[in-house]
């Protein structure tokens, strides 16, 4: 008799579910039960099991910390950054108005020195002290080269997808480590719950990757209190590895704050807008194999959609009342946190918008400053401060980082 666990009877059942599903968010529902579903009828031909025997009872587990921010930390007392200084075509009362803009080499949760010691928003950064939960998927292949598909087909397996890991059970998974003659690559990403069902879907981005790497599709919420900040990973271990993997997660996404600064008075604020920016795209996982370090930083990078000119606009600040600036110093991304968003080479269009009132002028004025254009990049990884302010002189804002004294740790 034939088996009816095979896999032709996976295929008809995939197509037959793929049929009915017409409407796009029924698909973005039920996409992760499709591949389960698949996987189980197909009595899991495309997915590895490992022979567990007396002699191979070791279950996979993690050691995660957040690399960006632990190298940050053990630099001491500061971190790069890098600082322009641009006119706007904008005045108030007759004063020219200018851009800082500063550029942090890594995001994290320490306080610029100067003048945004005071008002740096924490509430919304991962560091090494704060991730609780990773997702994680991996494959096993049977030498070092790269898989031939995702998910694997010919030498290499799928083995886990999407699966959740969280600190509270030490980072424990029931998987068990593959064979001597295997390697296993992990793919993850935080928090567990930043990704939606459609963008699980690995295949939808392989024609954007390298070495057939798996992605992601990701869309930046429009509601600033609920962006998350994204963090990824890749490592690669032999199969006989049988310790903690160490998987250290990397910041997807860039940081961005609006301050003004204590030196610009007589204006009354209404409203501030950051607007032409991208906020989705496709994240391809990129590892790097280097012989002295099985777990080299995941190296991967975004392909923005095409949005047919359709850009995203974030509103950090709306009072019909009106905030008076006289003398102190605003962050303007306080009350909402940071703004956490795509990567990109910043376009034109790419401008913060202040809509006022002039004291000096006695009318109402919209202020604007081109931050994109001429090759201006968010990077990711990085922590943009905008400071507008009165003054022309280039300030050495520098990080300031309180490091346990060696002898007291």
């Amino acid at each position: 008799m034939q088996n009816c666990c095979t896999t032709t009877l996976g295929v008809a059942v995939l197509n037959y579910i793929t049929s009915i599903l017409n409407h796009r968010r029924v698909k973005k529902i039920l996409f992760g039960f499709i591949i389960s579903a698949f996987a189980i009828s197909s009595c899991n031909d495309d997915y590895f099991n490992p022979d567990i025997d007396d002699k191979h009872m070791d279950k996979i587990g993690y050691n995660v910390n957040i690399a960006d921010n632990d190298e940050f930390q053990s630099r001491g007392s500061s971190t790069n950054t890098h600082i322009t200084v641009n006119k706007l075509d904008a005045t108030i009362g007759g004063k020219d108005l200018y851009l800082h803009t500063v550029v942090k080499d890594t995001i994290s949760k320490e306080a610029l020195a100067r003048k945004f010691s005071k008002s740096m928003s924490r509430g919304t950064i991962t560091d090494s002290e704060s991730i609780d939960e990773i997702a994680v998927s991996a494959i096993v292949i049977n030498d070092s080269e790269a898989p031939k598909g995702w998910p694997a087909t010919g030498d290499a397996q799928m083995y886990m997808n999407n699966e959740p890991v969280y600190e509270d059970y030490n980072w424990t998974t029931g998987r068990y480590w593959p064979q001597e003659q295997d390697s296993i690559r992990f793919y993850a990403y935080s928090p567990v719950g930043a990704l939606d069902d459609e963008s699980q879907d690995y295949t939808k981005g392989l024609p954007n990757m390298s070495n057939n790497e798996p992605g992601f599709y990701y869309r930046v919420s429009d509601n600033i209190e609920e962006q998350q900040d994204l963090l990824v990973a890749a490592a690669q271990y032999e199969g006989n590895y049988c310790k903690p993997a160490q998987i250290n997660m990397c910041h997807a996404l860039t940081a961005v704050e609006i301050h003004i600064s204590e030196d610009v008075t007589d204006f009354t604020l209404y409203e501030l807008t950051l607007s032409g920016i991208e906020n989705e795209g496709i994240y391809g996982y990129k590892f790097i194999r280097n012989e002295e370090d099985v777990n080299s930083k995941d190296a991967g990078s975004w392909t923005l959609n095409d949005t047919d000119g359709q850009l995203a606009s974030y509103q950090i600040y709306n009072n019909a009342e009106g905030l008076e600036l006289t003398g102190t110093e605003v962050n303007l991304s306080e009350n909402n946190l940071l703004l956490l968003l795509m990567p990109q080479e910043l376009n034109e269009s790419a401008t913060i918008s202040l809509r006022g009132r002039d004291g000096v002028l006695d009318k109402d004025v919209t202020l604007r400053a081109q931050i994109g254009g001429n090759g201006e990049e968010w990077e990711k990884g990085k922590h943009v401060i905008y400071n507008l302010t009165f003054s022309s002189t280039k300030i050495d804002y520098f990080i300031e980082v309180n490091v346990p004294n060696a002898a007291n740790a």
